[in-house]
């Protein structure tokens, strides 16, 4: 939950997240499809808190957590419950935005959801105290990391390095090339050119990607650890 990426190219978006936990914590489930309503999610499942990083809505609808706000705070645990629980309970909302407005974020730890719905695309933040909503521009393209794990300078590292891979492939983006960017700047890439080492013990284990158009996505999930990979192809409903 601690870099993730957005990019839309010849009408496909792309999203992309690495998933940087200590080493020790149970591995993920790989991402299944989960009934809901009238609707289906995807997502990987998250054990220990039975949420997710990463989910999609087959309306075409896209939630992302990555944990932390806009700087690094010191944990007060336990928490009412856990993040990706709430990514579950936003993404089912009837209108993401004020269904966000309408979340009771009391005693939830902080976070930032990058949230896609309706070819709109917005970054929602909860610092503990307040929530914030900043709509984007989704024909630009975006990178998050994790104030929690990374410093100011890795994050902004991380966004020099984004910059170069966009121009270097502006006319060539596709998944595969993602991909490699993302496993490029994994956890323990990152610390290691930044002489800096983890003391929590924490990498990158997984990295999930959607690949939507307005018809259909593509979910894919990489286990680092295991090479493992899965891919679900699903089409897209009206909501």
């Amino acid at each position: 939950m601690c870099t993730v990426t957005y990019i839309k190219h010849n009408n496909q978006y792309f999203f992309t997240s690495n998933r940087d936990e200590n080493i020790k914590r149970t591995s993920a489930l790989h991402p299944q499809k989960y009934y809901s309503g009238d609707f289906h999610l995807y997502y990987p499942k998250d054990p220990q808190g039975n949420g997710t990083w990463f989910c999609i809505k087959n309306d075409g609808r896209i939630c992302i957590l990555l944990n932390g706000a806009q700087k690094k705070h010191v944990s007060q645990g336990p928490y009412h419950k856990s993040r990706g629980l709430v990514l579950l309970e936003l993404i089912m909302k009837k209108e993401m935005i004020s269904g966000w407005e309408a979340l009771n974020l009391e005693n939830i730890e902080p976070f930032t959801i990058i949230a896609f719905s309706n070819g709109m695309l917005h970054q929602l933040r909860w610092d503990g105290t307040n929530k914030e909503s900043i709509p984007l521009n989704p024909d630009e393209s975006y990178i998050w990391s994790s104030a929690t794990l990374y410093s100011d300078d890795i994050i902004s590292q991380k966004k020099v390095m984004f910059k170069g891979f966009l121009y270097e492939n502006i006319s060539n983006i596709d998944a595969d090339r993602i991909l490699n960017f993302h496993s490029t700047t994994k956890k323990e890439n990152v610390d290691a050119e930044s002489h800096s080492i983890s003391k929590e013990l924490v990498i990158t284990k997984n990295i999930t990607q959607c690949i939507m158009t307005h018809k259909d996505f593509t979910l894919s999930h990489v286990d680092l650890l295991t090479d493992e990979k899965t891919i679900i192809n699903a089409e897209t409903v009206v909501a």
